[in-house]
């Protein structure tokens, strides 16, 4: 029996179905099985548990989830040296308009592989629309050594793309997957203030701030803004 770990706050105020597909590990054979989920709400959020069995050892590789209307996308763990052409010009595009992640704007194609690939332990998630790239998300260790069982975590989303649900859809599949790898938290250090959507997006998903740090954040825009640490615990 595989049980996919609890989900919560996927919908706002509307019963989703989430088709899936299980995989068995590459050293385990056995039969793909698919299936349907449908997540119900509730004032207070979603909540759903699901059960698939498999006849070998198995774990979720990827799901396909319908967001707004005509939009469906395929959740998978990356294959870094297969994917990354595809992640960086996502990445650069969020990067270079200097509003929501506290990387170099110019930053070159070897800084953002050290960025995202470099840190030990780290995992890359991304979801696709059609075979193009649409979101990607990177997981981390937030600290090393007695403080590498909290994840540090790093959410893009194309622009083109913005508004669609993608984001949270990726992002409550790799809450998942962190908390299968077996951290304990989840812990943003870098939320901009003037990230509105990000905002609800986490606290949405459970997450909470901590505290904001003023002025932290220089936006091209709106001048100096504070910037949130925001923190999930995923074992209770």
């Amino acid at each position: 029996m595989f049980t996919l770990s609890r989900l919560r706050n996927i919908a706002p105020d509307c019963a989703v179905p989430v088709s899936y597909f299980m995989d068995a590990l590459p050293s385990g054979g056995g039969s793909r099985r698919a299936g349907t989920r449908w997540l119900a709400c509730t004032p207070a959020g979603v909540e759903a548990e699901n059960s698939v069995t498999e006849e070998r050892s198995a774990h979720m590789n990827s799901y396909t989830a319908p967001l707004a209307p005509d939009v469906e996308i395929t959740m998978r763990a990356a294959d870094t040296e297969k994917d990354w052409p595809r992640i960086w010009p996502l990445w650069r595009a969020v990067v270079s308009r200097g509003e929501t992640h506290p990387y170099p704007v110019d930053a070159t194609e070897a800084e953002a592989r050290t960025i995202w690939l470099a840190p030990s332990r780290s995992a890359v998630y991304i979801a696709e629309r059609e075979g193009a790239l649409v979101a990607a998300m990177m997981t981390k260790p937030m600290r090393s050594g007695n403080g590498d069982h909290i994840a540090n975590f790093d959410l893009m989303v194309a622009p083109e793309w913005w508004g669609q649900g993608i984001g949270r859809a990726l992002a409550t599949y790799v809450i998942d997957a962190t908390q299968r790898a077996g951290y304990l938290a989840m812990e943003a250090y870098s939320v901009v203030d003037t990230n509105e959507q990000a905002l609800k997006l986490w606290n949405a998903l459970g997450f909470r701030t901590l505290a904001t740090v003023p002025d932290a954040f220089r936006h091209p825009v709106h001048g100096l803004v504070g910037v949130h640490l925001m923190h999930r615990q995923l074992v209770s």
